[in-house]
């Protein structure tokens, strides 16, 4: 006769039982918790290719990254290229950064819209009324060439980091899935 035991509903809602759910939940908590700072921090550290004009842009890549531990799917789809530079009309630009899918082919796809992200501070870009005036020439420049620009002030992405990052990510996730789609349209046909 082989053992059936009893099932485990019968245990789940017992008191020490969920004790150790809760402290084994809290263990991986700290253990990811310690991963994604180790990670973040040496990646800031020793990564030769991130470079960044401020603190509230070094804040957003965090954010970014945090999105993506939370929801590894995203970089299967999407990438954040920071200090980006564009020509668009013969002008060069710099943005803080660029979303691009992973796949060449779905940037190049009409379906794509390229998407820049700019986090604006005034005690780091926009000091100078020339700073302002050219962050204005760029959007518009860039506006006009069909891209979509995300702005985030200072208090906006410091007072609600996660939504700000997921407002970009859940757009380039539309585009992706747009352009792909069509890009497999286009190759079926």
């Amino acid at each position: 006769m082989a053992y059936e035991g009893q099932p485990a509903s019968a245990f789940v809602d017992m008191d020490i039982v969920q004790q150790h759910i809760e402290g084994a939940a809290e263990c991986i908590s700290r253990a990811w918790h310690q991963h994604f700072r180790r990670r973040t921090v040496g990646e800031l550290r020793h990564s030769s290719s991130l470079r960044f004009d401020s603190p509230l842009e070094v804040m957003f890549w965090t954010w970014w990254e945090a999105a993506i531990a939370l929801d590894d799917s995203i970089t299967d789809h999407i990438t954040l290229v920071p200090q980006a530079e564009v020509i668009v009309s013969g002008k060069l630009f710099r943005v803080d950064f660029v979303v691009q899918p992973i796949q060449p082919e779905i940037a190049l796809a009409p379906e794509w819209v390229p998407i820049a992200v700019e986090v604006d501070g005034h005690g780091f870009h926009e000091r100078t009324r020339e700073q302002v005036m050219y962050r204005d020439q760029r959007d518009r420049a860039l506006q006009s060439a069909g891209w979509r620009v995300f702005h985030f002030s200072f208090g906006e992405f410091t007072a609600k980091p996660l939504p700000s990052v997921s407002e970009v990510i859940n757009f380039s996730r539309g585009q992706w899935y747009r352009a792909s789609e069509a890009e497999f349209n286009r190759a079926s046909h």
